[in-house]
């Protein structure tokens, strides 16, 4: 409200001239009503009509509860985060013995495998990445040879398309093993199953609907290897992305160390799965943790909410100060000034109404030249007239104008006859043009009634203005006694948060 007062004086210290003061009442953003509920809305809801600084207000509002959401949040996180990340090292000390179990059961070294594929990428895929693609291969039957040319092809693919490595050996390895050549496609390898295995039976001598999964699959490995290393060998010698180098051994160094914490915490956490008492116990002293931090969060809310309380009694004194100087400047300069300009133009507008409407009465004199339409018009009140009604008319009336103009251009001779009818279009033509005058003047009456209208509304919503800013400080008074209210009812809920 205080700051609708303060716009109030100033746009009646712009007040001057006569078309100063018209500006003035026509151009306003809103109507005095809107105002009124603009700033109703404003203080129930604590805003200042900038969106910044209301948000803002509100995050310093809540500076306690955010507080409190964070340190739970941030706690929660670190412990699953640090969970996910030493149970996926596990994964990884498991792979490794599994490796170490196949490989003794197959007769092949795959933890040496795997190794030899990490150098052939030239150190571009980490030792856990290295083992799953090893792992997957060798269970579908692919040889250590194809293996290690797998890993060759992924080189020289990542380096000629911008892949990273990882993603090229884990397509290889799934593509070839799941016989799914979408997934090789991004690698620029579009091999297809049939007709590689179409060639491979037919360099075994056999059909192909008689070769063995295994044998499918072979031919398969065999043509993606093969069209990978004709397309991208050329380029076998250039170096890997060091970035990629970097990323995968820091996964191994994160692995390693990881591995050691495992080494410790292992063994309590499986017996945290095995006994549900201590896994309670735990439970118990993480949120005893979680609890000791959040108290001091709940103070800072009680504090927080007792300064807001200051501070919006000192706002609402500084509001009320600013709203009655607002009020007395207003009186002085001039609203009783407006007013008198709006009156003066609103009497303009009448005197012009007048003579339009006294134009249009002299003209139904000739009512018995008009056509139906147009005398049914005239019958009503100018106010009933609408814009849409005498485009209408003026239409008809051009169209009844040029139709005898035309009809009269077409009589032709000189005989007695001819002549009458000559005479009579002539008339149709005069009768045409005095409807055509009555419509344009009926419009011109229209639109003078429409700004006597506005102008008087103008008026009425000026003399509304006036009597509702005199009701205005009665209003920031009960505004006052609520944020009083509110503001105590505010502190008695920070202290029972608090207790």
């Amino acid at each position: 409200i205080a700051n609708n007062y303060a716009s109030a004086a100033r746009s009646a210290q712009q007040v001057g001239s006569a078309p100063q003061a018209r500006r003035a009442a026509q151009a306003g953003a809103m109507t005095t009503s809107e105002n009124i509920e603009y700033g109703r809305a404003r203080g129930n809801i604590g805003g200042t009509g900038a969106s910044a600084r209301d948000f803002a207000n509100q995050a310093q509002g809540l500076g306690g509860l955010v507080r409190l959401y964070a340190t739970v949040a941030a706690n929660v996180f670190a412990v699953t985060a640090a969970f996910n990340a030493l149970s996926q090292a596990m994964d990884t000390a498991n792979m490794v013995k599994g490796l170490d179990t196949l490989g003794a059961a197959s007769g092949r070294s795959l933890g040496t495998l795997s190794k030899q594929l990490v150098s052939v990428t030239d150190g571009a895929i980490s030792m856990r990445e290295a083992m799953s693609a090893t792992a997957m291969s060798s269970s579908a039957g692919l040889t250590n040879q194809q293996i290690l040319r797998m890993g060759q092809v992924a080189k020289t693919a990542s380096l000629a398309l911008g892949i990273s490595m990882p993603d090229a050996i884990n397509r290889l390895s799934r593509g070839i093993t799941k016989l799914e050549p979408e997934l090789l496609d991004e690698l620029g390898i579009f091999t297809k199953i049939e007709p590689a295995v179409q060639a491979y039976a037919l360099q075994m001598g056999k059909t192909a609907s008689s070769l063995t999964d295994f044998e499918r699959r072979q031919a398969f490995a065999n043509a993606v290897l093969k069209e990978g290393e004709d397309k991208f060998n050329a380029i076998s010698d250039a170096a890997a992305n060091p970035f990629d180098k970097f990323l995968a051994q820091l996964k191994n160094v994160t692995t390693g160390g990881l591995n050691l914490i495992n080494t410790v915490l292992g063994p309590i956490v499986d017996i945290l799965s095995q006994s549900p008492a201590a896994l309670a116990g735990g439970l118990a002293l993480l949120v005893t943790t979680l609890v000791q931090r959040a108290l001091p969060a709940l103070g800072q809310i009680r504090e927080q909410l007792a300064a807001d309380k200051v501070m919006a009694q000192e706002k609402l004194a500084q509001k009320q100060q600013d709203a009655v100087k607002a009020s007395q400047a207003l009186g002085q300069l001039g609203a009783t000034k407006a007013l008198a300009e709006m009156e003066a133009n609103a009497e303009s507008e009448l005197k012009i109404f007048e003579q339009k409407e006294a134009k249009l009465k002299e003209l139904k004199k000739n009512g018995a030249a008009f056509s139906q339409k147009l005398n049914e018009t005239l019958k009503k009140d100018i106010q009933e007239v609408t814009q849409f009604e005498v485009n209408q008319l003026k239409i008809a009336a051009d169209a009844r104008v040029a139709v005898a103009e035309a009809a009269l251009k077409k009589i032709r001779g000189t005989s007695a006859k001819q002549e009458g009818k000559r005479e009579a279009a002539r008339g149709e033509i005069g009768a045409a043009k005095a409807e055509q005058e009555a419509v344009t003047a009926l419009g011109a009456t229209v639109q003078a009634e429409a700004e006597y209208s506005k102008a008087q509304k103008q008026l009425i919503d000026q003399h509304v203005e006036k009597m509702q800013m005199s009701r205005q400080y009665q209003s920031l008074v009960k505004a006052e006694q609520k944020l009083i209210v509110e503001a105590k009812r505010s502190e008695i809920v920070a202290n029972m948060a608090y207790n």
